[in-house]
């Protein structure tokens, strides 16, 4: 994989990490809005239905995760290809 293909998962990582960080923001606000208006939803029992806010809020933090994995590797190929320049320029200009 190119250093470009690193970048671009970067790219795509971030934008995913973020859709995904709105959704749970606004999954939340909505799920303490009923809370707090006594508008939650319940089962046939009447007792409160479970939410996955935990789960959707562990998907952001993992994709966050990967996606800062991602920027360091892309980092990483960008400075050895840019010290790799630097070395070859000194070389010539010492000959």
């Amino acid at each position: 994989m190119g250093l470009k293909d690193n970048w671009k998962d970067v790219g795509k990582g971030l934008g995913k990490s973020f859709a995904g960080l709105g959704k749970s923001i606004v999954k939340s606000v909505k799920e303490g809005a009923n809370r707090a208006t006594g508008d939650e939803p319940l089962d046939e029992n009447g007792n409160p239905v479970r939410t996955d806010l935990r789960e959707t809020w562990s998907e952001v933090g993992h994709s966050f995760g990967e996606t800062g994995k991602a920027l360091g590797k892309a980092a990483a190929g960008t400075a050895k290809k840019v010290a790799d320049s630097v070395e070859e320029a000194d070389e010539k200009d010492s000959e």
